[in-house]
């Protein structure tokens, strides 16, 4: 469905998948919104009409993440049928088909600069793909399980990992080169992000802690410790000096990044909170939960909206480039956009 953000029904897109939605993501133009899904396909939407646009088919099991280029001409996505499928995102054509016999690709990376792609998944194997030649560059090994998560430095030289062997790695793109070992939680690492500026890192876990980390000293800088239960999602305001973190113990929380204080709790779920995402220019964030809804909030924690309709839990959150669009994607096979 596509809603206004006042809960005003504009468009309903029925049967948009038969399986759960797993990831969303708009096309950096913010004229088409993709859906991943548990069926195995991507399928693209209009967003002004929401009408149907495209499927890309051709994974045979749960499509697990996928990213768009830089400059939206390809798509890049992994999934359980372990392999990482390269797409026109135009015309929907697949056009490589990166195969990895030892285990599903779990999360995919694009770098900003465009040229390079990212893999990592149950193998515990990182691979680098050059995007001209699509030629596999560098294969990263350390981690011991699964590579939980992958995100490349703003500035594309380095790549930072966390997988569930407690632990988040820092590489250099150029010759492989591990740059640190960051250790501290005592859980599965379940996300780590890098702040606007590349000087730190913020990781969130299944311990109930996140920590920030000091890139160039390799240091933890703070320990959060706040939260009560699992971190499921954590993202840096797009100036880099607060964090916000949505965790299953029902709470959303704002972190000053200088101090490691916390600053703000915002209440009122009854379940879970799964996926956070502050808008584009910061001003807004939002919230997707177990509890079926998705809540907008503003600097002061204050709820501007709840947006219902969703019939179960809330997966994914993804805003458009300009702020204008908000999407939802749910385990309801439904996707959802709502204009902000």
């Amino acid at each position: 469905r596509l809603w206004y953000e006042d809960g005003r029904l504009l468009h309903l897109l029925r049967s948009a998948h038969t399986d759960r939605v797993n990831a969303l993501a708009f096309s950096p133009d913010g004229h088409y919104l993709s859906s991943g899904s548990g069926d195995a396909t991507i399928k693209f939407w209009h967003v002004e009409s929401g009408a149907f646009h495209l499927a890309l088919q051709g994974h045979t099991a749960s499509v697990t993440s996928f990213v768009f280029a830089p400059n939206g001409q390809h798509l890049i996505s992994g999934s359980d049928d372990g392999t990482m499928r390269l797409w026109d995102a135009h015309t929907g054509t697949c056009i490589h088909i990166f195969e990895n016999p030892h285990g599903g690709v779990v999360r995919v990376a694009w770098s900003p600069d465009n040229l390079l792609v990212a893999s990592g998944g149950a193998d515990r194997m990182i691979r680098l793909w050059e995007t001209q030649t699509w030629t596999c560059v560098q294969t990263l090994s350390g981690h011991t399980h699964w590579i939980q998560g992958l995100a490349f430095s703003p500035d594309s030289t380095q790549i930072v990992s966390a997988s569930r062997d407690q632990t988040i790695r820092v590489w250099n793109v150029m010759d492989g080169s591990i740059q640190a070992v960051l250790r501290g939680h005592s859980d599965f690492v379940r996300i780590a992000v890098w702040s606007p500026d590349a000087q730190m890192l913020a990781s969130g876990s299944n311990d109930g802690t996140i920590r920030l980390w000091n890139v160039q000293s390799q240091r933890q800088s703070s320990l959060l410790l706040d939260h009560t239960n699992v971190v499921c999602s954590i993202a840096f305001t797009p100036n880099g000096k607060q964090l916000l973190s949505g965790s299953e113990d029902r709470t959303l929380r704002l972190w000053e990044v200088e101090s490691g204080m916390c600053v703000r709790v915002v209440q009122g779920y009854s379940l879970s909170l799964l996926a956070v995402a502050w808008s584009p220019d910061g001003t807004r964030l939002a919230s997707g939960s177990y509890d079926h809804t998705i809540r907008i909030w503003d600097m002061a924690g204050t709820c501007l909206h709840i947006l219902q309709g969703h019939e179960s839990l809330v997966m994914s959150i993804a805003w458009s480039p300009d702020g204008q669009w908000l999407a939802s994607g749910g385990w309801d096979q439904t996707v959802r956009v709502w204009n902000s």
